[in-house]
């Protein structure tokens, strides 16, 4: 008698980049998730324009949040910034309690 397979609601999948790697699309077609995570910090790779290897293509172009390098430095660098500006002024005026 063969197992019956549950069908999963989400599947998730880090380094997501590599989804086009064989593996990958074997889990993801064997499982056939309602939902489909993946994530990465590399979306754009260098083999995006052979066939079934574009990661927005086999997401379906369905991105649920993108932040770009650029973003991320200058978030960084304003979090220094208040910081640094900010935390003499803690030291000066913020007493610690026991």
């Amino acid at each position: 008698m063969a197992e019956k397979i549950v069908r999963p609601i989400l599947t998730y999948a880090d380094e997501a980049h590599h989804s086009s790697n064989n593996i990958y699309t074997k889990v993801i077609n064997y499982f056939n998730p309602k939902l489909f995570l993946g994530m990465t910090a590399t979306p754009d790779k260098r083999d995006d324009n052979q066939e079934g290897k574009n990661i927005y293509e086999i997401f379906h172009y369905q991105i649920a949040h993108e932040i770009r390098l650029q973003q991320i430095i200058f978030f960084v660098r304003f979090i220094i910034l208040v910081s640094v500006r900010l935390f003499p002024w803690m030291i000066k005026h913020c007493r610690l309690r026991s």
